[in-house]
């Protein structure tokens, strides 16, 4: 599997994400986008308050807000994630 990264991206949640949701809206989508084929975009979800709580996602689609994901990536877990979650 190949990675597409965009370095320094960071940016919040702007909507709650459901514990089975599959798209994220993002405060902003500036500085990413969707992968090439072949290619996988990860990002991380950090709990604001105890950053040891992530998860790991794969983004399928980000060319709009929200962006597309594939929860639970490298043996994290899916959770609830609230509004002004890291995102990076």
């Amino acid at each position: 599997m190949a990675y597409k990264f965009y370095n320094n991206f960071s940016t919040t949640l702007a909507a709650t994400l459901a514990i089975g949701g599959t798209s994220a809206t993002l405060v902003s989508i500036v500085g990413i986008a969707t992968p090439p084929a072949g290619y996988t975009l990860r990002i991380t979800l950090i709990d604001r308050a105890n950053k040891t709580l992530f998860e790991v996602v794969n983004v399928t689609a980000a060319a709009s807000n929200p962006i597309t994901i594939v929860r639970a990536q490298e043996g994290t877990t899916a959770r609830e994630w609230p509004v002004g979650t890291i995102v990076q």
